[in-house]
């Protein structure tokens, strides 16, 4: 079976967040690269370039362009559309969550109030996409990429 890694496209303007997420990655045993941006046109233009992650995990408050229009390029673009995004936000307001999905949000998660919790979730969402998930990047390589034990 091929082991397909994960490339994970984190886009958030909190230094802390992407810290804990760089820890949370290098306790996992699973490859895992990730590339980190603080600005979601930063983002844009690196997919735009050729970058591929398996799955962008997206804040909805952003410098300039907020998460929700970054998110409603992405899933505007035929090419980019199929990436899954994960929106993080510290704001659950009803408006908020149906916006999101109703621009293409695959999930929305409340960014955890410490540092553990933070860890938890980052931990959550590797297992998730690593051992559970079929991702586009990996189906569309060719490979055999389920993680289930045969």
């Amino acid at each position: 079976m091929k082991d397909c890694g994960l490339n994970v496209l984190c886009v958030d303007d909190d230094e802390d967040h992407i810290e804990l997420l760089r820890l949370a990655a290098a306790r996992e045993s699973r490859p895992l690269r990730l590339h980190a941006l603080t600005k979601g046109e930063e983002a844009l233009t690196h997919l735009r370039e050729g970058g591929r992650p398996d799955f962008i995990l997206l804040d909805y408050h952003l410098p300039g362009r907020d998460g929700l229009s970054i998110l409603e390029e992405l899933k505007s673009d035929p090419v980019l559309k199929v990436i899954p995004v994960l929106m993080l936000s510290s704001v659950d307001t009803a408006d908020h969550v149906r916006r999101a999905y109703s621009l293409g949000a695959n999930i929305y998660f409340l960014k955890p109030g410490t540092p553990d919790l933070y860890g938890e979730l980052i931990a959550l969402f590797i297992t998730l996409w690593t051992a559970l998930a079929v991702l586009p990047t990996c189906a569309e390589s060719g490979g055999e990429c389920s993680k289930i034990a045969k």
